[in-house]
């Protein structure tokens, strides 16, 4: 579920008469009204540029400097063809990350719950049924989304830094660099958290429902195989150290081997640089097939043989990081495309488009409603093993057309409402909070004096208390981790991506 590179560029949306200094690649900050005395940030920027490294190192973790960053920075503008500069096509990113990491938010509030609820059976009955706890099953989706973004990400922002490597002895330095920043990106705040859990974690809960001693909980995994980090979806798959960290595995996993593969190919031809894209999706729908076939798994229902076998493994799971890639390399070669149409055709698009992903995400987040509601006959092994196969690719694929319409200026509405500013800032703040927000949702389930009952009432109190506890912590494992590392990526010459380049 979980990193890093946690993250929209048109040439022909939101145009403005006059241009803004571009500070990094992915944001610029407010420019500062010109006044007799310098502000702070160039005071502060002054003095730094005449001390030792070791008083810059310490700068980099200035509470007051990376708030004010955090809260002022804007999103980066990119020129067009007339010259103006206008919002970057991808900035549509930052409400479909908040959004999606509420989903997840959301599913973990109930899963977590179910650990110490006495009325699990009662609730399963009255709920399954119904079509709204439909979102519920499906929330495993939300993970996808990530997956895709961060394969469009890197696709988006690097390929046009290929074009500008001129030697063989460049290519390799750059790789280079891309590997370690990606690893640095995500590095600091997991082990931090990580490190809080083990450590703090079993000292913080008193109540009856928190297990007496920390091996019977995954803080024993934390101890034993800490060590282990991104391979934990490899190694001791059945005892993996903070459940949810899975995600993070899959991410590096992809992000230094499967993204550079693709962009190396497509730099060098893009037919079959595509056709390796197009072959991933397949290759990972044929193994989820197979392991699904052949070990007779239910669809929707995660045990621990799926989760160990098919949810947390990358050969599963990298066809919808394979679609954010081709949709990048589309994205980032034809941004343009819809220029020269006029706006009756843009509108026409549009719709058609918000038909077309309605129906790919709507039949795979409600696609098991008549099964689980008793209406349709249960589904058969093939039958299953199809159903999961195709569901996270197709549910991909309709996020993937509200993002392509939002890039290329027929998004409308829905554009507005995903670019909305409210959601610049918590954007920036959801790959600490996936770290952080199980770790607050076992506190609230587990420091229960009484076991739950669970109902509707009870899960929506519950993800209301959790929502802003878990952007507070956010915020302070980046203030203390993520911050401090972009700030010394960029003062040493590197650039900070968009919002984050990570899909988190």
């Amino acid at each position: 579920m979980p990193t890093e590179a946690s993250t929209t560029s048109e040439a022909i949306v939101n145009c403005g008469g006059t241009t803004e200094e571009e500070n990094t690649l992915g944001q610029t900050t407010s420019a500062h009204l010109s006044t007799d005395k310098p502000s702070y940030f160039e005071h502060r920027a002054n003095i730094l540029s005449n001390t030792n490294p070791c008083i810059k190192y310490i700068a980099n973790y200035s509470v007051p400097y990376n708030t004010w960053h955090l809260w002022h920075s804007k999103p980066n503008q990119v020129p067009n063809k007339s010259g103006q500069h206008c919002s970057h096509p991808l900035l549509c990113l930052d409400g479909i990350r908040f959004l999606t990491m509420n989903w997840i938010i959301y599913g973990h509030c109930i899963a977590f719950s179910m650990f110490v609820a006495n009325n699990l059976l009662l609730f399963s009955q009255i709920h399954q049924p119904k079509w709204t706890y439909q979102v519920i099953i499906s929330a495993t989706l939300a993970v996808d989304t990530f997956f895709f973004m961060s394969g469009l990400l890197s696709t988006y922002l690097t390929i046009p830094k290929l074009r500008r490597i001129p030697s063989w002895k460049h290519w390799i330095k750059f790789w280079w660099s891309f590997v370690f920043h990606r690893i640095l990106r995500l590095t600091p705040a997991y082990l931090l958290v990580l490190i809080l859990y083990t450590g703090l974690f079993n000292h913080a809960y008193v109540g009856p429902m928190y297990p007496q001693t920390p091996n019977l909980m995954d803080i024993k995994f934390c101890r034993d195989h800490w060590w282990i980090t991104y391979l934990n979806n490899f190694i001791y798959a059945d005892e993996i150290c903070m459940g949810w960290s899975w995600y993070l595995s899959n991410e590096i996993q992809f992000s230094i081997v499967l993204s550079p593969i693709f962009l190396c190919l497509v730099a060098w031809n893009e037919t079959i640089g595509v056709l390796f894209g197009f072959g991933l999706v397949i290759s990972s729908i044929a193994s989820t097939f197979g392991i699904s076939y052949s070990n007779d798994y239910l669809p929707g229902a995660l045990s621990l043989s799926s989760f160990t076998t098919i949810y947390v493994k990358p050969y599963t799971r990298w066809s919808t990081y394979a679609i954010g890639l081709l949709l990048g390399w589309f994205l980032e070669k034809h941004i343009n495309i819809l220029n020269n149409v006029n706006t009756k055709t843009k509108v026409l698009i549009g719709v058609i488009g918000v038909c077309l992903s309605s129906i790919f995400c709507v039949s795979t987040v409600y696609g098991l409603y008549g099964l689980l509601s008793g209406k349709v006959e249960p589904f058969t092994t093939f039958g299953a093993a199809t159903y999961t196969a195709f569901h996270r690719p197709i549910f991909i694929l309709g996020i993937a057309i509200v993002v392509s319409m939002c890039a290329l200026g027929c998004g409308g509405p829905i554009r507005w409402i995903l670019t909305l500013s409210v959601f610049r800032v918590p954007s920036r703040l959801t790959y600490t909070a996936y770290l952080v927000h199980p770790i607050v949702v076992l506190f609230i389930a587990l420091g229960s004096q009484n076991p739950i009952l669970l109902d509707d009432l009870h899960l929506i109190v519950m993800f209301f208390a959790v929502l802003p506890i878990t952007y507070c912590l956010a915020y302070l494992v980046t203030l203390a981790t993520e911050s401090p590392v972009l700030a010394m990526t960029h003062s040493s010459g590197g650039k900070k991506p968009l919002s984050s380049e990570s899909s988190m």
